[in-house]
């Protein structure tokens, strides 16, 4: 089991932190394994992830991201409106080819 809790440390500050939790037999004797780490780093990266998602998504201009086989692996809203599809149909396909079968007079 492993997740992500927030604690509060001595001082009152707040620190993000990743739990993994281990169940160890040994010698006909159950122990439990708990490492805990600071995630901070990695949770104020995923919030801001999360905004500029939110934010792309919001744009009234058709973004898509490519990986570098230039296949669809993310869109906005505006690029899913324009071709009448969504993420999941236009996921991993070309943008060429997508165009190509869309509406959409290019």
């Amino acid at each position: 089991m492993s997740r992500e809790l927030q604690l509060e440390k001595k001082d009152g500050s707040k620190i993000w932190t990743r739990f993994a939790l281990s169940k160890v037999s040994a010698e006909g004797k159950v122990y439990y394994l708990a490492l805990v780490r600071d995630a901070s780093v990695e949770m104020a990266q995923k919030e801001q992830t999360r905004q500029l998602i939110i934010a792309v998504d919001h744009l009234d201009r058709p973004v898509i991201v490519l990986d570098p086989e230039r296949h669809i692996v993310q869109c906005n809203r505006a690029f899913t409106e324009m071709l009448v599809t969504g993420i999941n149909e236009a996921s991993g396909m070309q943008p060429d080819t997508l165009l190509k079968h869309s509406r959409i007079p290019c």
